[in-house]
């Protein structure tokens, strides 16, 4: 019914024009849902809103008490999820530094480790214009873009990106650029500078995920970066970045090996990615001095 001065107008709607749809609450619309799945998570977020701004308007003093609460809340959630995050990489850590008689660790299973079972898929590419942005060397960018597109991923153990990173550099003996100035990166192929940088594969492993994150950025990623502890079958018990998907690796079980020994090259001390790691240098392909 609509107003207009002393007058009103009817408004009729024919049978089957209004609709009604119980909706799951709270479901932001998001691409992983169907048409009609995101139709209704719009109307639903529509519905919150319109909602929120009647309690914003006929009691706006209850409101902002009320938001402040979920604000404060929701800011204490944070501050305790970080303080448990310290307490478990500290007791980490300390576990790891605490002189003990340490035992040689069996090889574990490589096939079992890096078996991939369920329905496969293949990451999509950015778009040309995103590549050559990239502030990791465009160089760099498109040969990572021919390796990944013939790289499967489906379900399994969950992987480091240190594990992604070994098998990409031993197949295309490429290794991430270096960072030469603030936010300036060069291949080592192609700077005298950057082939000054010293080889630690903390290093490397930093630069890699960084590199990652920017690619997954211009994608829509169907996987997401973790903290997974995927290297503690390699004798590296720290929570690392990786995923929970695992790729299809030609060279998974090389890679695999070659950090088992990289990591197990020295008995009884912290295990650490400060030793040099190279995939030119056969010395420093198993952790060499």
């Amino acid at each position: 019914m609509q107003t207009c001065g002393d007058k009103f107008y009817g408004t009729y709607r024919s049978e089957g024009d209004v609709q009604m749809f119980k909706v799951k609450a709270h479901v932001t619309d998001v691409n992983g849902l169907s048409e009609v799945q995101r139709l209704h998570a719009w109307g639903n977020e529509c519905a919150d809103q319109s909602a929120k701004n009647a309690v914003r308007l006929d009691h706006g003093p209850l409101f902002q008490k009320m938001e402040a609460i979920v604000l404060e809340r929701g800011t204490v959630f944070q501050r305790m999820c970080a303080f448990q995050d310290l307490l478990v990489t500290v007791c980490d850590r300390f576990l790891e530094a605490t002189p003990r008689k340490e035992v040689p660790l069996a090889c574990p299973d490589w096939i079992a480790l890096t078996k991939v079972s369920g329905p496969l898929f293949v990451l999509p590419c950015p778009s040309p214009e995103y590549v050559e942005g990239c502030p990791y060397t465009a160089v760099f960018a498109k040969r990572f873009q021919c390796w990944i597109r013939g790289v499967q991923w489906g379900d399994g153990e969950p992987i480091s990106c240190l594990e992604i990173y070994i098998a990409f550099a031993l197949e295309t003996g490429m290794m991430v650029p270096v960072q030469i100035r603030d936010k300036v990166y060069a291949l080592r192929t192609d700077s005298v500078e950057a082939d000054q940088f010293k080889l630690d594969l903390s290093r490397q492993s930093r630069v890699w995920i960084k590199f990652l994150q920017w690619w997954l950025k211009g994608i829509e990623s169907p996987i997401q970066m973790h903290d997974v502890k995927a290297l503690r079958p390699l004798g590296f018990s720290i929570a690392v970045k990786g995923f929970k998907k695992r790729p299809c690796l030609p060279g998974a079980i090389d890679a695999m090996n070659n950090l088992w020994r990289y990591f197990q090259q020295v008995m009884g001390t912290h295990k650490t990615m400060c030793r040099p790691w190279s995939v030119h240098t056969p010395s420093f392909a198993v952790g060499g001095a």
